[in-house]
């Protein structure tokens, strides 16, 4: 796992976004130490991207997410990455070269245990069509009567394709204790993309070929990654959420079976130098 510093937490710098707080998460105000029989789980969801990635490719091009199960039913998603509307109470930084967002999050469960099992990814692909219509039109008359009259008209329509890739991952699992807050760890992906070479068909070098518009695709490629860094990740948390400052938070990260995650030097590693 990685290691860090006060000081490094202290150089990061804190970034104004749109949106407070992504579904099924808990806002700056709304984080609290729980009552039973409910507990809060936090941790830092980390979004990266290779050096010749453009921003927009993380920031806005989809949603990237982790999907979890709680034994008392329900299931959530942890959203690392939204399309187009970004989270709020980020922090930015740069490690092995590569520009990172850190989102500290924190969710309210009933106590139990839960995993994060899926991960997945979303986008939507503008397309437009022509229609033809009936429309009403109004019209002077000769009289200077103003009158309605039907008429077919050709429309330009927006028409938008949703797409969507998950797979499974080995389950990592967390335990929700009663009236406690409990840090399960970072949980991040790296993304980068490249331009497809060779003419028809389109070939990737790294990733897979997606589209990413009606005439455009790209090749990309997300490496999923877990790591844990109370140091770091709980002064951004305290920072986040005012009213777990003074709280006692357990350090608690997410167990493996058999098969584990790989950690962020591990993700950086998969992409080789091909940035």
């Amino acid at each position: 796992m990685s290691g860090w510093s006060w000081a490094w937490v202290s150089a990061i710098v804190l970034a104004v976004a749109a949106c407070e707080s992504a579904p099924g998460e808990l806002s700056s105000k709304g984080a609290v130490v729980p009552e039973p029989p409910y507990g809060v789980v936090v941790g830092v969801a980390v979004a990266g991207r290779t050096p010749l990635t453009d921003a927009n490719w993380v920031s806005r091009r989809n949603d990237i997410y982790l999907r979890y199960q709680h034994q008392a039913g329900p299931f959530g998603e942890l959203l690392i990455v939204r399309e187009y509307l970004p989270l709020g109470g980020t922090f930015t930084g740069t490690e092995n070269g590569m520009p990172l967002t850190y989102r500290p999050f924190a969710m309210r469960m009933p106590a139990g245990q839960g995993e994060f099992g899926t991960f997945g990814n979303r986008h939507t692909i503008s397309k437009w069509r022509q229609e033809e219509r009936r429309v009403d039109v109004l019209y002077k008359d000769r009289n200077g009567q103003w009158q309605t009259k039907s008429e077919w008209k050709t429309e330009r329509v927006y028409a938008p394709i949703h797409v969507a890739n998950a797979s499974f991952v080995p389950a990592a699992r967390f335990e929700v204790a009663p009236g406690k807050v409990r840090y399960i760890g970072r949980f991040g992906v790296l993304v980068h993309s490249i331009e497809p070479s060779g003419s028809r068909p389109l070939q990737c070098s790294i990733g897979q070929l997606e589209q990413i518009s009606e005439h455009e695709h790209w090749c990309l490629a997300r490496e999923l990654f877990t790591d844990s860094a109370p140091e770091a990740d709980l002064a951004m948390i305290r920072q986040r959420f005012p009213k777990l400052a003074k709280a006692e938070i357990e350090v608690r990260p997410v167990q493996f079976g058999s098969d584990g995650w790989q950690d962020f030097a591990q993700a950086a590693g998969r992409f080789g130098g091909g940035f």
